[in-house]
Formats: C-alpha cells, sequence, structure tokens
C-alpha cells in the first residue's frame, strides 16, 4: 500500500483535492497577499518619484557634457574652415610642392591638443580639383579604395541644403584605416563650402571618437543607468544597450514629454528625454525598475516578511488539503494497480469510471492482438512452406496450432506491383508492403493465406474443395487484384499462377512455377499484357524457332539424376539442334544462357547456392558462353564447367543427406544469421543438447560451432556476391562483434580477406547480371 501510495502521489495531483487546496489558499492566503501588495505599492510610489529625479539629471547631465564636445568641435572647424590657413586648399591642384602648408592644414583639422581625444579622422575634400587630404596623407579623390562609398555619400550630401551637421553613419560597416581609405562609418561632422559660382568647392568630414563619448555613458552605466544618444532622425548614435537603444528608436516620446515607460517587454525601463536643438540630439536616461525594486532595502524586507507569512499559510493550506481528500486518495490507492495513474487534470471520479471502461477496452485488445499474432504466424507459415524450411508432419501440426481448415486443392498466386514503374530498391519493397496491407483489407481473407511479401513480390495461396472452384477464385481475385493496383496506385500489374497442387508440402514448387508464370509476360491477342498469366507445365509447351524446351527438361533430369553420360549426349543434341536450324547471333547465345539458367536451377531447387556451383570460375559463365562460337568447344564448356559441377554437388549433397533434425538446425542457424548457441537451438527444437551434438558428430562429423561457422561463411559469401552491403555490414548482419574478427574468419577460411574476394568475383557476378538482363529483353523480342 505504501508503494501504491508514492507511485500515486508522483502522478498529477487529483482535481477535488485541488479543489480544496484552492478554497484554504483564498480563505486565508489572499487578505495576506493583498495586505502586502498594498505596503508595497505605497513604498513603490515613494521610491519611483525619487528615482525618477535622479533620472532625469542624468539625462541632463550626459546630455551637458557630449553637446559641450560636439558644440566645441562644430565652433572649432567651422573657424578653421574659415582660415586662410585651410582656405587656400580650395584653389590648389594637388598641391604636391606645398609640403610645409599641408602639414600645417593636417595639424589645424587633426583639432590640435585640445580636440585631439574627440578627432578620430578627418578629410578635406577639394571636389573642385578632385583630390583629398587626410591623416594618412593626400591623394587623387578618383583614387580612394572605397570609391563607390564615397561617390555614394557625396552624392547624399550635394542632396542635403545644410551646409554644416552631424551625420549619423554608425550602422555603416568600418572598413579598415589605411590609406587612399576614406572611414565613412560613425558620427561625422560635415561642413561644406560652397560658393554662388562653382556650388559645393570642398568638404570635411571629421569623423568623431565615439570612445570618448562611450567613456561618458560607461561612466553612468556603472551608476546603473542606461543611456542612449539619438540623432534628429530618431537613429542611434551611441547606446550603453543596443537593444534598448532600437526600441526607443521606433517608440519615441510624443513632444513635451520628459520621463515614460517603454512598451512590450522593456516596459520595466523608466526614461527620461533631454532634447537639443543646436546639434539635434536627444539624450536619454533609462534605468531597470526591477533592479531597482531589488536593491531597495525596505522592499526587500516587506516582500520576505510576505513571502514567509504566504508560505507558512500554504504548508497550512497543504496539510488541510491533504486531511480533508485522505478518504478518497486511500480509495485512489487501492484501485491504482488495476487502473493506473490517473491522467493529467482528470477526475477522480471520471478516473474511476474510465478505468472500468479501459479493463473492458484491454480485454477486446487482447483479442485483437491474438488475430494478428495468428495473421502473422500463417503469413511465417508460408514463407516456411515456399523455402522448403518445413516438414509434413510439422505443416499437418500447424494447421491444427493455427485452426486452418485444410482444403482439397490449392493454387498459389504471385504478385507484380511493380509491372509498370519500374521502381527498385527500398521503393518495391515499401510499395510491396502497401500493396499487402492494402490486398488483406480489401480481400477480406478470400485467400488461403493473404498476401506475404517475399523479395519484391507477394505472394498469396488459393484453396478449394476442387481445381475448377480454386482456378474460378483466382481469376476473381486476380481481377480484383489488378483493379486495386491500377485504381490506387495508377499503373497495370500482372500475376502469375501455378498448376493446382493437393499438398501444402508442393507449395515450393507451386512458387517456382508462378513465378515463372510471373516473368514469362505472354500476351494475349490484342497484344496488351495479360492481368493473369498461368503457369503452363513442360509437356504442354512446343519448339519453337529452334529452342526444344523439351530438350531442355530432359538435360536438366539427366542432371538432377547424376547421370552425366546421359547429360553429355543430351547437350550434344542440343548444339546440334540449333546449328541445323541455323540459330546465331544473338538468338544463339539467348538459347544458350536459358540452357545453362535450367541447369543452375536444378541445384537451386536442391537448396545448393548457384555462388559454390561458380565459385572456381573467374569469368562469368554468361560473358563466355558469347565469346564460344565452336560447336565442340561449347559443349566442352557447358559439360565440364557448368553441368560436372552441379553433378557434384548434387551428388555430395545426397551422400551427405542430413535426418530431419540436421536440416531444422541449418534452417535456425539460417534464419537467425549464426546468431544462436546450441542450448537456444535445443530448446527451440524440444531436444537435449547433447543428442544434437551426437546427431551431427554422426551424420556430419562436425560439432555445432563447425557447422555455424561453416553456414555463416556460405551467407557471408552469397551478401558479398549478391548484395551492395559493405564488408562491415556484411559483418553486422552476422552478428560479429566487430569487423576485425569477421575478416580474420573469412581469411582464415577462404585464404583471402573479403574485399579480395568480392573483387575476383565480381566480373562473374557482373556477368551474371548482364546476361540475365539480354535474356529478359531478348526473350521480349524473340516472344514479340
Amino acid at each position: 500500500m505504501t508503494g501504491n501510495r508514492q507511485t500515486l502521489a508522483a502522478g498529477v495531483r487529483g482535481s477535488y483535492e485541488r479543489k480544496i487546496f484552492s478554497q484554504l489558499v483564498l480563505l486565508v492566503s489572499v487578505p495576506l497577499l493583498i495586505l502586502g501588495g498594498l505596503s508595497a505599492i505605497s513604498y513603490y510610489k515613494e521610491e519611483k518619484t525619487r528615482n525618477d529625479l535622479v533620472l532625469e539629471q542624468a539625462s541632463q547631465n550626459v546630455g551637458a557634457q557630449v553637446e559641450n564636445i560636439l558644440n566645441n568641435l562644430r565652433s572649432y572647424y567651422l573657424s578653421a574652415m574659415r582660415n586662410d590657413e585651410i582656405l587656400w586648399m580650395e584653389r590648389e591642384s594637388m598641391p604636391y610642392s606645398k609640403y610645409i602648408q599641408l602639414k600645417q592644414a593636417q595639424e589645424i583639422l587633426r583639432g590640435g591638443t585640445y580636440l585631439d581625444d574627440y578627432v578620430a579622422s578627418y578629410e578635406f575634400i577639394n571636389l573642385r580639383h578632385g583630390w583629398v587630404l587626410d591623416n594618412n596623407g593626400m591623394y587623387a579623390l578618383n583614387r580612394t579604395k572605397n570609391y563607390d562609398e564615397v561617390m555614394e555619400f557625396l552624392r547624399e550630401q550635394d542632396a542635403s541644403y545644410r551646409s554644416v551637421a552631424w551625420v549619423n553613419r554608425t550602422d555603416r560597416p568600418a572598413v579598415e584605416n589605411s590609406a587612399r581609405t576614406m572611414l565613412l562609418s560613425g558620427q561625422l561632422l560635415v561642413i561644406k563650402h560652397s560658393s554662388a559660382m562653382n556650388g559645393t568647392n570642398s568638404i570635411l568630414v571629421v569623423r568623431l571618437n565615439m570612445d570618448a563619448i562611450r567613456a561618458i555613458t560607461d561612466e553612468w552605466q556603472s551608476l546603473g543607468y542606461e543611456i542612449s544618444i539619438l540623432d534628429v532622425d530618431g537613429s542611434p548614435v551611441c547606446s550603453t544597450h543596443a537593444g534598448l537603444a532600437g526600441t526607443l528608436s521606433q517608440n519615441p516620446p510624443d513632444p513635451g514629454v520628459e520621463r515614460y515607460n517603454l512598451p512590450g517587454n522593456w516596459s520595466r525601463y523608466r526614461v527620461a528625454v533631454h532634447r537639443t536643438v543646436r546639434n539635434g540630439m536627444t539624450y536619454y536616461a533609462a534605468y531597470d525598475t526591477s533592479k531597482d525594486l531589488l536593491v531597495s532595502t525596505g522592499t526587500m524586507l516587506i516582500a520576505l516578511f510576505v513571502l514567509a507569512l504566504t508560505v507558512s499559510m500554504l504548508a497550512f493550506c497543504r496539510w488541510s488539503s491533504a486531511f480533508l481528500y485522505r478518504p478518497l486518495r486511500e480509495l485512489l490507492d487501492g484501485v491504482n494497480q488495476a487502473f493506473g495513474k490517473p491522467q493529467s487534470g482528470q477526475d477522480e471520479f471520471a478516473y474511476l469510471s474510465s478505468g472500468v471502461n479501459r479493463l473492458e477496452k484491454s480485454r477486446n485488445d487482447l483479442q485483437e492482438l491474438v488475430v494478428l499474432q495468428r495473421r502473422q504466424l500463417k503469413d511465417q507459415f508460408l514463407l516456411h512452406m515456399v523455402h522448403s524450411e518445413i516438414s509434413p508432419e510439422a505443416i499437418d501440426s500447424a494447421m491444427q496450432e493455427y485452426r486452418m481448415t485444410p482444403c482439397d486443392c490449392y493454387q498459389l498466386m504471385a504478385l507484380d506491383v511493380n509491372a509498370e514503374t519500374g521502381a527498385t530498391g527500398p521503393e518495391r519493397e515499401a510499395l510491396a508492403l502497401t500493396v499487402a496491407q492494402r490486398l488483406r483489407e480489401r480481400l477480406a481473407g478470400e485467400p488461403f493465406i493473404d498476401a506475404v511479401p517475399i523479395s519484391y513480390e507477394l505472394v498469396m495461396l488459393v484453396g478449394g474443395d476442387d481445381e475448377a472452384e480454386v482456378r474460378r477464385k483466382c481469376n476473381r481475385l486476380s481481377g480484383q487484384v489488378t483493379g486495386l493496383i491500377r485504381e490506387e496506385f495508377g499503373h497495370d500489374s500482372v500475376v502469375g499462377v501455378s498448376l493446382p497442387i493437393h499438398s501444402l508440402s508442393h507449395v515450393r514448387t507451386a512458387y517456382n512455377e508462378a513465378m515463372e508464370a510471373l516473368h514469362s509476360l505472354p500476351q494475349d491477342p490484342g497484344g496488351q499484357e495479360s492481368g493473369v498469366v498461368f503457369y503452363t507445365a513442360a509437356d504442354m509447351n512446343y519448339v519453337k524457332n529452334g529452342y526444344d524446351v523439351l530438350l531442355e527438361h530432359e538435360i536438366r533430369d539427366a542432371i538432377i539424376a547424376c547421370n552425366r553420360r546421359e547429360c553429355r549426349r543430351l547437350l550434344e543434341c542440343f548444339l546440334e539442334k540449333m546449328e541445323s536450324k541455323k540459330i546465331g547471333g544473338y538468338e544463339r547465345q539467348f538459347y544458350l544462357q536459358r540452357l545453362v539458367t535450367a541447369i543452375l536451377s536444378a541445384a537451386d531447387n536442391a537448396g545448393i547456392s548457384v555462388n559454390r556451383v561458380l565459385s572456381g570460375s573467374r569469368e562469368g559463365v554468361f560473358d563466355t558462353i558469347g565469346k564460344i562460337y565452336n560447336n565442340d568447344k561449347m559443349l566442352e564448356f557447358l559439360y565440364q564447367e557448368v553441368a560436372v559441377p552441379v553433378m557434384d554437388l548434387l551428388a555430395a549433397s545426397r551422400q551427405d543427406s542430413s535426418s530431419e533434425l540436421v536440416k531444422n538446425v541449418i534452417a535456425l542457424i539460417k534464419q537467425t544469421r549464426g546468431d544462436i548457441t546450441l542450448n537456444e537451438c535445443a530448446e527451440q527444437l524440444n531436444y537435449h543438447p547433447s543428442y544434437i551434438w551426437k546427431v551431427l558428430k554422426a551424420e556430419r562429423d562436425t560439432n555445432f560451432t563447425d557447422l555455424v561457422n561453416a553456414e555463416k561463411l556460405e551467407m557471408a559469401k552469397e551478401m558479398l556476391l549478391t548484395t551492395d552491403l559493405t564488408v562491415a555490414e556484411v559483418a553486422e548482419n552476422l552478428h560479429y562483434a566487430n569487423v576485425q574478427n569477421f575478416i580474420r574468419f573469412f581469411n582464415r577460411a577462404m585464404g583471402m580477406t573479403p574485399g579480395k574476394y568480392r573483387r575476383e568475383h565480381q566480373v562473374a557476378a557482373a556477368g551474371r547480371t548482364s546476361a540475365q538482363g539480354k535474356r529478359q529483353a531478348t526473350g521480349a523480342k524473340h516472344e514479340q
């Protein structure tokens, strides 16, 4: 019970207890807060009046100090511009020879010892003759480095009617102080000297040393005041707080207002204004009233006293509300484990009512979960049958476990959902999963087993009482499937249907037939691709254009029987028939590639990886076929390099055939990609670990660890040759702790690293891929 109370207390408090607490707070704490607030307001008003007086003095004192500097600079340079030691420069064109006079003029323009601290730089611009004199020397106006900026500045001054003005260019970026560069950023004093005949003869630009101004404002900032200076246009000239200056620029006070509070986020600032006429500057002094309250001893004492009383009252209210709420809390604690924590803001009584509803809903959700898991188990059941990973006894057991009623006849349908789009990779997988979900919703369990994605295709199993009924179902379902894909995804699709089977142990054969029918793509008389293609058995085909399908099946049967003499004779017969019918060029290569594919399928159907058949070939088999034109050499190649390796592997596989237990062990190893121990394997197969060890030793002369390593090696080679996975990704898929362990294992087993193995065999892999593409293209052309 104590643990339950802690769990409930950690959650959101019930609304009923909050109501009790809030009522007590209103009765006890609110009057106390009102009394403390009135006292604080009274004290605040007195403090505010005193601080306003000091604030106003601050703005006036800053204005007096800065105005004194600006007036002195203004008067000094107006007098200097009327002095003969400056006026003579207006009449001269680049007076290089008058070095002494130029030095005297520079000393005057520098401001002398009296104003030197307030002048950052100066430029005397002779507009009449196009040259400039500054503290770095004299140069032609058109040779100014920042010429474009200078011209823009001169045009602005030409448009201005004022002969003496302070120009605020503090928003302009500063340029490097170097020779032939005018410094036109900051606060500038501009004095124009004009004549009625020639217009503006010269312009003096004096750049104010803002450090001297900031020294004044920083001194007041140290006293707790933020100082901002704005020009006649309301633009900031200097400020101790950039954000405050921007707000003052956007929200200037009305004329005549001397003190006011800023709006918005700056409302806590109290501002005093001091305006001047001569230089057009406005001086603002502001202080943060919140800081002023914090440093006020009286306000702090009042706040602490009120806070202490409030905390005491809140603690009393909290204890009282908990005491009154105790009976209901005990009831909630009693049902906490059954109903879970209350939701945020949920009423206690609503919580109790919803808890009962959740229990009912949980029962329904559990039933839905059972249905979903059963459907997923059916999907895995179909995958195991397609991959021949389940025995007939296990099929019967699974049918009973999944409550599936067996049918007398079945047909397997394979659906290519990418017939028109040509999508590849993740897009195809995503599309297949989406179509599978839509088919399950639309078909509502009509198939015996719903659509299951395998690679990039979908397969579904249809069952019925006889072949006629199953075929009708396949026709109807094919129409629904192709119509659904055309309606929702906007392209046509193809459905391949196998021959009827009467036992689920033949699902693997039905899958191969459906896939062969799916990729054969026959055409109807109208020339359009059919929506459904039924597999046609080999004995129902006929010889067309020189390719003997029956002879192909005889060759494959001879290989399956490991009859080498008969295999060689049939291969020779196959080549002679092609020669007698004068089959050549691409058509000959296509038929040879199809024959090789049929031979390799014998190994694939027996569960033997094609990579094991072609592991000794350094050049692609299909590329080699295209380079051999002599029938005798072709016969030797097909027999020695293709047929014999397949028969050897088939013979070895049969000689070393494993019991059902060994097959199940290998299936588990492949399913987990080697991430399984002997004890885990024994637990899943319901055998004692020592018994599995004895069976492996007797039938395979190996132990469980070596068997896992052998299967992982085959899976690694398969991934290296058939996927684009990196070596690190292959190691991760096979559950190695790090890629170095995988490389050492592979190198020890194969005598080369995984990367070298892929490079040496990528020619063969590329040859097979290229040959398959050519075979499909030539086959489509041939059938047309």
